[in-house]
């Protein structure tokens, strides 16, 4: 049985990463860091998690562990896998991998060096729709790739936080960018099969939330300094492209998680999986059934224990999660620069 201590008690532990440990076989969490302890305590009771630690420094030095689940602020990942990894634990980091390419590539490196896993929880590639709209591409059915346009467009869609975490950049590292866009850069370029990036543009808007406030799905803030929206293009090799839109808060006509994948044969749309391909002088349009209807978290967390195992190959291969740092540190350099 693996051994899992989660470090974080906020809400993406409460509602993703406690629930689908739970229906994984062969681990368990059996230690919860958070410097709440009283926080802490509630959310182990619930799951039958009763080693709770102020500090990641007192876990590892009290429990024998085999892995940790990083589900910290978005600043502290890189400080606490790095400090996992030098104990000898598997890592898996809740995303964004880290907030700059220099601990992305510090991450990858002490990994190396010691050994073991560490995989970003990018569970979006686990969903069963990204798995049949994969599978296609991989097919050839739709020729080849050459463009993905991405919206993840929230009105009032600040996340559930504790303490300003994601609308304080220096413990979010950024906005919608960097959270939402961690998500959705990553798919897309995923589905397009990883081409290597040549060149980025990016432009981000400032100003449009208050810098105090609470949205209807009871989030709550009184530090924001971070972006309400962005927009940007990737540009890869072969004159592939990636765009998107994203935003926290926006006056947008509806809040929207999708992707519309173009190919030379056809196209594809993801979540929803309708499928458009060339039908005489016309097109021809349909949805794809998707029969798989499996949590993308448990997927996500089963294949990290695989590879733990040594049973699996990486779907999140860390080079592509560092390489995604890398795409997302590029696009905040050009909306600073302006160039």
């Amino acid at each position: 049985m693996l051994k899992i201590g989660l470090i974080g008690a906020g809400k993406i532990s409460e509602t993703f990463h406690l629930p689908a440990w739970a229906q994984v076989v062969g681990a368990e969490v059996v230690a919860l860091v958070d410097p709440r302890i009283d926080a802490a305590k509630t959310l182990g009771q619930e799951y039958g998690v009763y080693n709770i630690f102020s500090t990641i420094e007192n876990m590892l030095s009290s429990i024998k562990l085999d892995a940790v689940d990083i589900c910290s602020p978005h600043v502290f990942h890189a400080d606490h896998a790095i400090r996992s990894l030098e104990s000898g634990l598997h890592c898996i980091i809740e995303k964004p991998f880290t907030t700059d390419k220099k601990n992305a590539r510090k991450i990858a490196s002490e990994a190396e060096k010691h050994g073991l896993i560490v995989m970003c929880a990018q569970h979006q590639r686990f969903r069963p729709e990204s798995i049949l709209l994969k599978s296609k591409i991989d097919a050839g059915e739709l020729g080849e790739i050459y463009h993905v346009n991405v919206e993840a467009m929230a009105s009032r869609g600040i996340p559930v936080q504790i303490d300003n975490s994601f609308t304080d950049r220096r413990l979010s590292g950024g906005g919608p960018l960097i959270d939402q866009g961690s998500h959705a850069i990553d798919i897309a370029w995923w589905l397009m099969g990883c081409p290597s990036p040549s060149s980025a543009f990016a432009v981000k808007h400032d100003g449009t939330a208050p810098k105090t406030g609470t949205t209807n799905n009871g989030a709550e803030w009184n530090v924001y300094n971070v972006e309400d929206f962005a927009t940007a293009v990737i540009r890869f090799k072969n004159n592939k492209s990636i765009t998107i839109r994203t935003s926290y808060f926006s006056n947008c006509a509806k809040d929207i998680f999708s992707c519309e994948i173009l190919g030379t044969k056809g196209g594809i749309t993801w979540p929803d999986t309708i499928i458009t391909q060339p039908y005489g002088n016309d097109v021809r349009r349909k949805k794809l059934e998707v029969e798989n209807s499996s949590l993308a978290s448990v997927a996500e967390l089963n294949h990290f224990t695989s590879l733990i195992k040594g049973t699996d190959q990486a779907i999140i291969p860390l080079e592509q999660s560092v390489e995604l740092v890398e795409i997302i540190d590029g696009l905040y350099e050009s909306a600073t620069t302006e160039q």
